[in-house]
């Protein structure tokens, strides 16, 4: 989890942030199944109600598998997830969300691209945004990165980013006009989500270097330095040493 996979699509577009079918999903998930035996198991026990056969499976299988059930990882997003559910007491609701926010927005790359730049601009701290704000922002992304785009896609783009962002409470709207102006609700990296997450890297065998340098934190405007510092305050539950090496 040291760089951002995916490609600039419109999946987003498709399935936002599915939080209450992420919710139901967990439930149902056993890490020995495979993504289309869970999304089955799903499926045949009624964990969607409001999903039919086909949809069930699709938001199982296209979705929550890409976001949850990576290959990439030996423990996965969805297993971190179950686990820290089961055996932290003190687990909030809005941490786990939270971590639905950090692995999605870790697959899908033009979300990822627009928190970590555009909510942190260091010459003026934009508070209030529209839609055309964020198509310029991708039309500028992906013209940089000589991708081609149409009016169509970026306007799916968009709409997939914007109702992403609202859904996890990112983006709160301020008005009803005709552009929807969103006031930027930055997300923020309290204590308890920044160990578990370290926790989830080290699980996964992530060098202490890419910890700390992680993409992850460019979500919260932060970098290696600031999460470094913010672990020197917290030495009941890592040590940073001089060499580096995060100790638990």
């Amino acid at each position: 989890m040291a760089r951002v996979s995916g490609e600039y699509t419109t999946s987003l577009a498709e399935r936002r942030a599915l939080i209450k079918q992420t919710d139901s999903i967990l439930m149902a998930y056993d890490k020995t199944l495979s993504k289309k035996e869970l999304a089955k198991k799903v499926c045949a026990e009624g964990y969607l109600a409001e999903a039919n056969w086909t949809s069930g499976m699709e938001i199982v299988t296209r979705f929550f598998a890409k976001r949850y059930m990576s290959e990439d990882f030996t423990y996965t997003p969805a297993e971190f997830l179950s686990n820290t559910e089961e055996k932290n007491t003190s687990y909030r609701v809005g941490n786990r969300h939270m971590m639905y926010f950090i692995f999605t927005a870790m697959v899908e790359l033009p979300l990822f691209d627009f928190v970590s730049k555009y909510f942190y601009i260091t010459s003026q701290k934009i508070d209030v945004i529209d839609k055309h704000d964020v198509a310029y922002f991708l039309q500028h992304e992906m013209s940089n990165r000589q991708i081609d785009y149409t009016d169509a896609r970026v306007s799916r783009m968009v709409g997939g980013i914007m109702s992403t962002l609202k859904e996890f409470d990112l983006l709160i709207q301020v008005d009803e006009g005709i552009n929807r102006s969103m006031r930027i609700n930055r997300p923020y990296l309290n204590d308890q989500l920044m160990l578990q997450m370290i926790y989830f890297l080290k699980k996964n065998a992530v060098s202490d270097y890419e910890i700390v340098h992680n993409r992850m934190w460019y979500l919260f405007g932060l970098n290696g330095l600031d999460i470094i510092k913010r672990l020197n305050k917290r030495p009941d539950a890592y040590i940073v040493q001089s060499a580096g090496s995060i100790v638990q």
